[in-house]
């Protein structure tokens, strides 16, 4: 073989090499990337459930930092109270028809359990339920109070669309007063439920001093990887409420129990 053709082979080595080359860099590079997106999805789903498991931590220890050496995952919880402010309810969430709006007007202790010395100390007469201006329909609202130690007693208002009052009328700008709490002076006032009958509305309970705390919002941020650096993190909050115990559904149906409509 001459030393052209040598050359000729020569160069047909070297673009063949480079080809194949140059294949196998891109076969590498999409492997490894398919490596990492499948680890990062991997870890992605361990850190949610690392928040998931950050907010059960803290409901069941009041811990706010929770570690899992199982699977190297960790969460961080932080908390803010819902209430202690002069208007309760949220002007962007509706409450469906037919369900529940809650306000409590006594606090509570660590252990959910009702602390009858911080009840809400605003005027009764000037504390307005209220509806959002468009609202037209039927509203039942029961407010519970406390007479004594044991007598617990429930005042009702029924109210359709006519009898509202006008307007932002002491309520606020987008929404009208329904009634005040006037029929609950003399006890201490407990609870406040109110049910839209026809239609959602946004409802408000608006005061003259600050209401109990409500609850809290959770927030919880899970790591996942190499959680001394937080690599790979997901967040998750809840709003936990407190319920209302049996004990003081139980007036509205039971025989004997002290009524007023």
């Amino acid at each position: 073989m001459n030393k052209k053709n040598q050359g000729q082979v020569a160069l047909i080595v070297l673009l063949l090499s480079a080809v194949i080359m140059t294949l196998g860099l891109s076969v590498s590079r999409k492997t490894v990337t398919e490596t990492k997106l499948t680890t990062d999805e991997e870890l992605l789903k361990k850190a949610f459930s690392a928040a998931e498991s950050g907010i059960e931590y803290y409901l069941g220890t009041g811990d706010k930092k929770y570690n899992s050496d199982f699977d190297n995952t960790k969460a961080e919880i932080t908390t803010e109270n819902i209430g202690s402010t002069e208007i309760l309810g949220s002007i962007t969430e509706e409450t469906r028809e037919k369900d529940n709006a809650i306000f409590w007007l006594v606090g509570h202790n660590t252990n959910g359990s009702i602390d009858y010395n911080t009840s809400y100390s605003g005027d009764l007469n000037n504390t307005y339920v209220c509806v959002e201006n468009d609202y037209g329909g039927e509203v039942k609202i029961d407010g519970f109070g406390r007479n004594g130690a044991s007598d617990y007693q429930v005042k009702r208002w029924y109210f359709d669309g006519s009898g509202f009052a006008g307007a932002s009328d002491s309520c606020g700008s987008g929404f009208k007063r329904v009634v005040n709490l006037s029929k609950l002076s003399g006890l201490l006032p407990l609870l406040v439920v109110v049910k839209p009958i026809t239609g959602n509305t946004a409802i408000i309970l608006n005061g003259t001093s600050n209401f109990p705390i409500q609850g809290e919002v959770i927030r919880s941020t899970g790591y996942a990887g190499e959680v001394s650096v937080k690599s790979v993190n997901q967040k998750l909050s809840i709003k936990k409420t407190y319920q209302v115990p049996e004990f003081l559904l139980e007036p509205i149906t039971s025989f004997g129990s002290v009524l007023s409509n």
